[in-house]
């Protein structure tokens, strides 16, 4: 055991004393009576368990706390070794269940799930808020600074967790967990500036880093360069394989050898090889990929000028589609967290409409006020949508809010609040009150029957039920745009 520990073998540890903890409760679920002096020495034995497992744990937690610091082969054996005793301590864990308590282990259980969840969360906090400033920055906002420097962090973690930490998860989606995190801890920060009386600069700078477009492409450009993860034991096909050694060997034996005028064909046959066919190994295609550029680089001289470049230039392009191709999943996750930023900046901006401290006296302030939401709303859209956001649904509420601050007549206006329940049923008396406040010229009566019609009329929607959602995805629709903006 302690040689297992030293050399971090966790999970043969772990292992090991399982087996001694099943020994040594195996007679207490029997429920076979002990002497006084065989007692004394399983009590002696379950001390030395019990000291044993909490070296090993605290060895497991360590090397967890650490995750995303692992680079080479050994620390990350390290970190798989960790995953995979902390799954036996679960499983162990629902070995014990049901049992009486007397007969079970005193630490048992351990609740090593809830435990690493809560670590990795303390870790991802701890690192967001220690990222430091680039000082030689030419950004003189502290606010500003602050932003890009926690941005700057997100992106570093995460692909280190895709390259180094993802394979030491076998069984769980830890790409996503750490995306989560990360969203929940920017989010937070985002919202903590968001609260202060910031400049014109500031808040779009704000907008700005919402505008992932380039930082995706920066992410995957990086991905790129690192070789690709296997899963499940393997990837595309061997065809690939011979395809690339073809291509080297004749390059190798024919330092002439032109693929000017065949590099289109071949990069759409690689294409279509990567999305209908399967098993080959990464060692084959990145070995391929660097040997045949490392000997067009070492031999330049018996290239001519364009065909060199024809040749790098069809390289590129193949990595660039094979790894394209293994990082969807890595781009679906970032265009999930991208919807949600789009969703979010828009309720930031709809709450602090809504804080009733503004008034809007004139028709012309209002009419305004409305041209600014309606064109403030369309660049959000188009800003958020053309990077990838998939929260097609929220393109018009600004807009239909905006038709509230023009409209004149009660009965209108009370139509167009209708209109905007069925959309967003979370829409309640609370938001109608905060947004119609903003129009100074609103009678007190009108406002109190405006109120009391758009009451009825969700209570007799409550009871008569409220309509399907024709099955879409909960995470893209807008059902829910106003349970998140909390007014006072």
């Amino acid at each position: 055991f302690k040689q297992n520990l030293q050399q971090n073998h966790f999970a043969r540890a772990g292992q090991q004393l399982i087996d001694c903890e099943e020994r040594l409760f195996a007679l207490k679920q029997e429920g076979v009576q002990s002497s006084k002096g065989i007692v004394e020495e399983e009590e002696d034995c379950e001390e030395h368990l019990k000291k044993d497992f909490e070296e090993l744990l605290e060895k497991i937690w360590s090397t967890i706390e650490n995750s995303l610091e692992v680079k080479n082969k050994e620390e990350i054996d390290s970190l798989k070794e960790a995953v995979l005793a902390l799954q036996q301590e679960e499983i162990q864990d629902q070995r014990w269940e049901g049992f009486d308590e007397k007969k079970c282990p005193p630490w048992r259980p351990r609740y090593c799930k809830r435990t690493h969840d809560s670590l990795l969360e303390k870790v991802v906090k701890q690192r967001m808020e220690a990222a430091k400033p680039d000082l030689n920055c030419s950004i003189k906002s502290s606010i500003q600074m602050d932003i890009i420097s926690k941005a700057k962090q997100l992106k570093s973690d995460l692909l280190q967790v895709a390259t180094n930490v993802k394979s030491c998860y076998p069984e769980l989606n830890i790409c996503q967990y750490y995306a989560n995190l990360y969203h929940q801890a920017f989010s937070a920060k985002i919202k903590e500036i968001a609260d202060y009386g910031l400049s014109d600069s500031d808040c779009l700078h704000i907008l700005q880093w919402n505008e992932l477009q380039t930082w995706c492409q920066k992410f995957l450009s990086t991905e790129e360069k690192a070789t690709p993860e296997m899963k499940d034991g393997c990837y595309s096909s061997t065809l690939a394989i011979d395809v690339i050694q073809v291509l080297l060997l004749n390059i190798q034996s024919n330092p002439a050898f032109t693929v000017s005028g065949s590099s289109g064909k071949h990069v759409d046959m690689y294409t279509g090889v990567l999305k209908y066919e399967t098993i080959h190994t990464k060692e084959s295609l990145c070995n391929s990929f660097s040997s045949l550029r490392d000997y067009i680089i070492k031999n330049a001289d018996c290239f001519p000028r364009h065909i060199k470049a024809d040749c790098e230039n069809l390289l590129t392009r193949m990595r660039d589609t094979c790894l394209g191709y293994f990082t969807i999943s890595i781009h679906k996750d970032l265009k999930e967290l991208l919807s949600q930023f789009h969703k979010e900046v828009l309720v930031e901006y709809v709450r602090k409409m809504m804080k009733k401290k503004i008034k809007l006296g004139d028709e012309k302030k209002l009419h305004q006020a409305a041209e600014a939401l309606c064109n403030n709303g369309q660049k959000i859209h188009t800003l958020f949508t053309e990077a990838g956001s998939d929260m097609d649904e929220l393109k018009n509420v600004l807009a239909k809010l905006a038709e509230l601050l023009i409209l004149k007549d009660p009965h209108c206006i009370e139509l167009q609040l209708v209109s905007l329940y069925t959309i967003y049923p979370d829409f309640s008396e609370a938001h109608v009150s905060a947004w119609l406040h903003l129009k100074a010229n609103l009678s007190a009566s009108d406002l109190k029957n405006i109120k009391k019609t758009f009451s009825e009329f969700r209570e007799l929607e409550s009871l008569e039920g409220t309509p399907e959602s024709n099955n879409k995805d909960p995470f893209y629709t807008c059902s829910n745009f106003f349970s998140k903006v909390v007014v006072k």
